[in-house]
């Protein structure tokens, strides 16, 4: 059945309204400090800290050597960006993203605090980009040289860890800004000039890349969109394998690339071989969040996208009203017409639960099934009606149910997370 959101959803808020900036912090602050604690205690289990992890194989085909006519195909969750930073730029408070001092590539942890470093506000030409990124997805961290414009150094790779979208009081419009959570500062930085050079890196994504997928879109001087073909060349050069793309857990990506060889300049004479392409289910989540999106747009809700790949929390994207009540809902897209195809995670199914015995805030299931055809339709499940579907095989859950309930994750602070500040938070 299609489902009006605005009858489905729009009941249990009350109407938006324009927010500053600081406003919109003090709303979402509970929110950021929850992944605050999530990103520490799941980087920490995962080896990040300890340098404990398993590295990943670097790159060890010759460059130079034949195609493979059937390369490996990757499907993957996660899409590849690429953000360039100019040390000059006015529009940026603190700019320079090499420096450990202004971005925290040394403490993931604080990133929910300092790791705001992509904003519509800052760079309304980036809108189209900013607008696009997804949590979850990759972003390789270029810091442009101040006086040769298009010469740089690659020096790191993050994830996307937040996005938020609000109606701007200052500026009238529907702003959004990404949170950046490194990843792994390359044990080398990759000079883009030398890369040319040794004849790497010659791929339109990196010479002219533009702001959406499929080369659509403005181009992308601040961030732009990695096209598949190309990604598997700038991984190369960084001592990415492409697999890594496909790894669900964002911190054990973090620890294995920690402990991982990248960036060195033998890569320039090497490369991996291997396809990716875009997992369909995926998609087809990001299609029911712009749905979810164009609805909060126009009521006026904040909306923010969590840290979703450190499970436990339920639920992928949180909406706010005026009156800072909030709204949790779980988003899920598939090609199947039926809900009994969707499956949920343990944590969700719990979150279920726990909001049908009238644990806060209110929760809902948003699915989009029949994806990618051209009559899709939209399905609200209320926690009530979702106990009651898991009970008769109506959703699943992944792993069976009942399921153990997973421990809720919370900030904590640690000799690995001390009082760690940047003078000024950057806007971009």
């Amino acid at each position: 059945m299609a489902v009006d959101l605005d009858r489905a959803l729009g009941g249990i808020l009350e109407e938006g309204v324009e927010l500053t900036l600081d406003e919109l912090e003090v709303r979402l602050r509970e929110s950021t400090e929850a992944a605050s604690g999530d990103v520490e205690s799941t980087f920490e289990e995962a080896g990040w800290y300890g340098n404990t992890a398993q590295p990943y194989a670097p790159p060890a085909v010759p460059f130079d050597a034949p195609r493979p006519a059937k390369p490996q195909v990757i499907q993957v969750d996660r899409r590849l960006w690429l953000a360039r930073y100019n040390p000059a730029d006015p529009d940026f408070d603190v700019s320079d993203i090499a420096d450990d001092a202004k971005f925290p590539w040394q403490h993931p942890e604080a990133a929910t605090r300092e790791g705001w470093w992509v904003s519509t506000k800052n760079t309304p030409a980036g809108r189209p980009a900013i607008e696009e990124i997804a949590t979850g997805d990759l972003v390789i961290c270029q810091r442009t040289d101040p006086v040769r414009r298009g010469d740089g150094m690659l020096v790191g790779i993050c994830v996307i860890g937040m996005t938020d979208s609000w109606n701007d009081i200052d500026t009238g419009e529907r702003e959004h800004q990404v949170c950046l959570v490194p990843l792994v500062k390359f044990t080398y930085p990759v000079p883009r000039r030398v890369a040319l050079r040794h004849g790497r890196l010659r791929v339109k994504s990196m010479s002219s890349g533009q702001q959406l997928p499929g080369r659509q879109g403005p181009l992308g001087f601040g961030l732009s969109y990695v096209e598949w073909e190309d990604a598997v060349e700038l991984l190369s050069v960084c001592g990415i394998p492409p697999i890594a793309v496909a790894e669900p857990d964002t911190a054990r990506l973090a620890a294995r690339l920690r402990t991982s060889d990248t960036g060195n300049r033998l890569f320039f004479r090497l490369r991996y071989d291997a396809r990716i392409v875009d997992r369909v289910r995926r998609m087809h989540e990001r299609d029911a969040e712009r749905r979810a999106e164009a609805w909060a747009r126009a009521k006026g809700y904040v909306k923010r996208a969590g840290y979703q790949h450190v499970a436990n929390a339920g639920f992928d994207l949180l909406f706010v009203d005026a009156a800072g009540a909030e709204l949790q809902v779980e988003v899920k897209g598939y090609m199947a017409t039926k809900l009994a195809a969707v499956h949920l995670q343990p944590s969700q199914a719990w979150r279920a639960h726990d909001a049908a015995g009238g644990i806060p805030p209110p929760w809902r299931l948003f699915a989009l099934l029949g994806a990618g055809s051209k009559r899709p339709t939209e399905h609200v499940v209320t926690p009530d009606q979702a106990v009651a579907l898991i009970a008769a095989n109506g959703l699943q859950v992944k792993g069976g149910w009942p399921a153990a309930r997973p421990v809720a994750q919370r900030p904590t602070l640690t000799k690995k997370s001390p009082r760690w500040r940047l003078s000024s938070r950057p806007r971009p």
